[in-house]
């Protein structure tokens, strides 16, 4: 398992029902993400499959680098808190789905 010293932590919480946020993936930074309360799913995709991981409080996930995440926020109370190994920089971050997984490819 990948492990890292965090850089960055911050938690996202006040997010209704069924929103989903994310919807990006990173060049360089892995994300742990645990979640605080209420519940969470954790959608991950590596560029061919797609995998579901629902968080209850307690429950935690380590996203690496180049993998395509979101999250749908099951409950009105529902946190998580973000652990990233890398300081903010907005040129790590890939915000167009079919632009990830043409880096993927490239690296296959």
């Amino acid at each position: 398992m990948s492990s890292f010293i965090p850089k960055r932590v911050f938690i996202v919480k006040d997010v209704p029902k069924d929103m989903v946020r994310g919807n990006h993936s990173h060049y360089n930074t892995k994300q742990y993400l645990i979640c605080v309360n209420g519940s969470v799913d954790v959608i991950l995709h590596d560029g061919i499959n797609e995998t579901t991981h629902t968080l209850i409080k307690g429950e935690s996930i380590l996203i690496p680098e180049l993998i395509w995440d979101s999250q749908r926020f099951n409950d009105d109370d529902s946190e998580i808190l973000v652990l990233c190994s890398n300081e903010y920089d907005k040129n790590d971050y890939i915000l167009d789905f079919d632009k990830f997984k043409k880096i993927k490819n490239e690296l296959v």
